[in-house]
């Protein structure tokens, strides 16, 4: 059996604690922009009005593929609450 590297395992042990950091700031910056209190479907003026956007992007972003939207007749308009946090936790939190 090979003799454990102490480097390696410290470097190891130090990407697990920054990936846990960085696992942290995704979830306090979802908290912090209020998707945990967005209902299953949300209009995207509120959306919007939540992550502090315009809503012509929320539109973009529902037209891109990028959210998932439902229509409500023809002219109301859902985003999923499932594909904003997916959208959500795929961006970068500085």
């Amino acid at each position: 059996m090979p003799e454990s590297n102490p480097s390696n395992t410290a470097a190891r042990a130090a990407v697990r604690l920054d990936a846990e950091r960085e696992d942290a700031r995704r979830a306090q910056a979802l908290a912090d922009c209020g998707i945990w209190r967005l209902p299953p479907l949300v209009r995207p003026s509120k959306l919007a009005q939540i992550l502090d956007m315009d809503r012509q992007r929320i539109y973009e972003l529902v037209a891109s593929g990028t959210l998932d939207g439902l229509r409500m007749g023809p002219r109301g308009l859902r985003v999923t609450r499932a594909s904003v946090e997916r959208w959500l936790a795929g961006r970068e939190v500085v």
